[in-house]
């Protein structure tokens, strides 16, 4: 079960996508604007809806849709899906054990915000989840996750007027390891995009029959 300091009101779990990274392309991108146009594109794509978008509600997931309990800081519990075919990892940089996004993120995270601005995901809500590698205890790596991501919620919206409504930052840890055989490497520090869907069908009823607070795998 994941809980979530008071600050960020919510945490959730969500899968990975396609990976960003802070390289060349990124670093210098102010002046290759063609290299920038090309990196919002491909994270639309990425970050998209797959299914049925009709309505005014929640677009619908796809098979890789994870169910997320949230424990909130009063205790109670929220249900989130977030679709596993709609969501990036991102390369975020921070200071050593710190919540301080460095400056060469600042393209980066400009990239993101534009992407989430666009006309095809302006309706839409997502899950920023961070990760840790396993450098430090489970319960230092957990807190630093969760400050990692709140604080990448803070700057979209301050910085790049992202609603907060949109956003929900994720705490998990050294939990999701994306290199398990090195497990203190920087791959696995990063902070994951999700887009949130609506429940699948019979999911009320699954709901009753799963209420001890873990997570479960829509489909594949």
């Amino acid at each position: 079960m994941i809980r979530i300091p008071p600050q960020t009101r919510r945490s959730v779990i969500l899968g990975l996508g396609t990976s960003i990274l802070v390289g060349p392309s990124i670093a210098h991108a102010d002046s290759h604007s063609d290299d920038v146009t090309k990196q919002i594109n491909d994270l639309i794509q990425d970050l998209a809806p797959k299914g049925d978008t009709s309505g005014d509600g929640l677009p619908k997931g796809g098979p890789k849709t994870r169910k997320v309990i949230v424990t909130q800081p009063d205790g109670t519990q929220k249900i989130y899906y977030v679709d596993y075919d709609s969501s990036a990892s991102l390369s975020v940089q921070f200071n050593t054990d710190s919540a301080e996004i460095l400056k060469r993120s600042g393209q980066l995270l400009r990239v993101l915000a534009s992407a989430l601005k666009s006309e095809d995901l302006s309706r839409y809500s997502y899950m920023l989840a961070g990760h840790t590698d396993a450098r430090a205890s489970k319960a230092h790596n957990q807190a630093l996750s969760e400050r990692r991501a709140l604080s990448v919620s803070s700057h979209l919206q301050t910085v790049h007027a992202i609603a907060g409504t949109r956003l929900i930052p994720v705490g998990f840890g050294e939990n999701q390891l994306l290199d398990t055989k090195a497990p203190n490497s920087r791959v696995n520090r990063r902070v994951e995009v999700g887009l949130i869907v609506r429940p699948p069908e019979g999911a009320e009823e699954e709901n009753k029959n799963n209420d001890d607070g873990t997570n479960s795998l829509i489909g594949d």
